[in-house]
């Protein structure tokens, strides 16, 4: 039983006439063997904050490849989807919603603008690695830390877009926005996790 749970999490990998032998997750393992870990977290706080920073540098990658495909035929790509939910966005910064309903509105409109690009296999990666960010709160607490920021360059890209003005300075505007709360971001999920743990916080 425990063994089948670990090979399923992909841990450990069965061979005939061998048993189970232990794989090197960092190598091998997948997106749900690094969801497992997350659960692990405060054991493996090194790890889980590493991981954590791979996890956000992959989104940041995918979100710029999409915005650099703009600045090149901005043209080409239909804003009209990327523009709702961004829109949509904005309407929750305004009426403060809890920071995981942000976080979701903002990736579906970073999900739209990938999808119009017609990235496929981006838009599959970026999926999971969202729906793995979504599982740290530590770190949508920071990301989330100054939301009208978000709004305003969601405002200038889709501005230049449906001008047909999106330039190469916008994809580092887009890196400036990330890198910086990613950054943070990091520094306090790993701060969270090698504090004291909630049960002994008073």
């Amino acid at each position: 039983m425990v063994l089948a749970r670990l090979a399923a999490a992909g841990f450990v990998e069965a061979h005939d006439r061998v048993g189970y032998v232990v794989r090197d997750i960092r190598l091998v393992g997948g997106l749900e063997t690094w969801r497992y870990l997350f659960r692990f977290s405060r054991q493996l706080p090194d790890l889980a904050a590493a991981m954590l920073a791979d996890l956000l540098a992959t989104r940041r990658r995918l979100v710029e490849d999409a915005v650099r495909l703009l600045a090149r035929s901005g043209a080409a790509y239909d804003p009209g989807p990327v523009r709702r939910a961004a829109d949509q966005f904005e309407l929750l910064v305004a009426a403060s919603a809890e920071t995981a309903v942000l976080a979701r509105a903002e990736l579906h409109a970073l999900r739209m603008a990938i999808a119009v690009t017609g990235q496929g296999l981006a838009l599959a990666v970026f999926n999971s690695v969202s729906e793995l960010i979504l599982e740290v709160p530590e770190a949508l607490a920071v990301l989330y830390r100054d939301a009208p920021l978000h709004v305003v360059v969601w405002r200038a890209l889709l501005a230049a877009w449906e001008a047909g003005t999106v330039a190469e300075h916008n994809v580092a505007a887009m890196e400036t926005l990330m890198a910086q709360p990613d950054g943070e971001t990091v520094a306090r999920f790993r701060a969270e996790l090698t504090g004291p743990s909630p049960a002994t916080r008073r």
